[in-house]
């Protein structure tokens, strides 16, 4: 019995290695003949449109104060967009002046959707509200890269409640499904902000912010450094989860009712809701139901926007990039104004 055992493990430790090494060889092939198509075949961007940004303890990055920011996204030749965004003295996206005195607020938390990559100030989520409802002030807390852990770290404390002119509103947390991988601190977020994200963490029943992702798992992270760096992953696009199960539902949804709680308390009124953005695949929409039912079971507010519209075709997206067009945004936002029956 104990050689069989032995054999075994001698035979799996054999084929471990062999396809590490596998992995090794195939990477560096890759780097060096496919280097140039890989390099190609990504979208660079120009002038200080995300560099406008400084570290921070709590949240990882925070967009700077007072800045102007401006620059193109290019794929190859082609022009993807250009635009240009204006940062308040607290950070956040400007507002379109005009919009100034009206008599209510609605306060929008959330990522690059809700922030306006490639969209110009009148464009964004938060300025067509306020131009579709006509007494609605937007104001936009979004920005590039942000998720949940953000937003409810922002509530916390960015004193978001002082900032907001108007007495009564709404609070709008904007879902895509990534949200979920920015939340557990999957492969696919590292690769796009290195660990610099807040990490949080179910503990009996408390909900405990426990530090920056890179901070706390810098085994973890420098897994993912290797895995993002190796070309055969690259190309396959290989990460870590292999797939989503329960725990990474339950911890999004406990973020996201912790946000409603710190809106409706800091706000002092219950009508916070969570907007679930058009999902861009049959599977991304199963798997945003787990977060629907714990939305439901902890009676939080939410809007239900997956089948709204498809935004992987025209005109719904910005050609080149995932992010939402100027037009997607004005659908969206009537859409909400007339279930919330504004």
């Amino acid at each position: 019995m104990f050689k069989k055992l032995k054999t075994f493990l001698v035979n799996i430790s054999i084929s471990l290695i062999t396809v590490i090494v596998l992995l090794v060889i195939i990477g560096f092939f890759y780097d060096i003949y496919f280097r140039k198509f890989f390099k190609n075949s990504v979208p660079i961007t120009t002038g200080t449109l995300f560099n406008a940004v400084h570290p921070d303890s709590l949240l990882g990055f925070r967009p700077n104060n007072n800045v102007f920011c401006s620059g193109k996204k290019i794929f190859r030749d082609t022009l993807i967009y250009e635009m240009s965004y204006r940062l308040d003295s607290n950070g956040h996206r400007v507002m379109p002046e005009n919009l100034a005195t009206n008599e209510k607020f609605a306060a929008f938390l959330g990522c690059s959707f809700t922030f306006g990559d490639g969209l110009n100030d009148r464009e964004t989520i938060p300025a067509y509200f306020s131009k579709n409802s006509k007494i609605y002030q937007g104001y936009n807390f979004g920005y590039s890269g942000y998720g949940p852990a953000q937003a409810l770290i922002k509530l916390q404390h960015d004193s978001l409640e002082k900032i907001v002119k108007q007495k009564d509103g709404f609070g709008f947390f904007m879902f895509i499904h990534d949200h979920i991988h920015r939340t557990i601190g999957s492969m696919s977020n590292f690769k796009m902000n290195k660990g610099l994200n807040p990490c949080f963490e179910i503990e009996g029943k408390n909900l405990v912010y426990k530090g920056l992702f890179k901070n706390v798992y810098p085994k973890r992270c420098a897994i993912y450094k290797k895995m993002a760096e190796n070309g055969f992953c690259r190309y396959f696009n290989i990460g870590y989860p292999f797939r989503l199960n329960d725990e990474h539902f339950e911890l999004t949804g406990r973020v996201l009712e912790e946000i409603a709680k710190e809106f409706n308390k800091k706000f002092q009124n219950d009508k916070f809701y969570v907007v679930m953005y058009p999902s861009i695949s049959q599977k991304e929409y199963e798997e945003d139901e787990k977060i629907i039912e714990y939305l439901k079971n902890k009676k939080i507010k939410y809007l239900d926007y997956r089948k709204l519209f498809d935004p992987t075709k025209k005109p719904y997206y910005i050609l080149h990039d995932h992010h939402p067009t100027a037009f997607a945004n004005d659908v969206l936002t009537k859409q909400m104004i007339t279930d919330l029956k504004l």
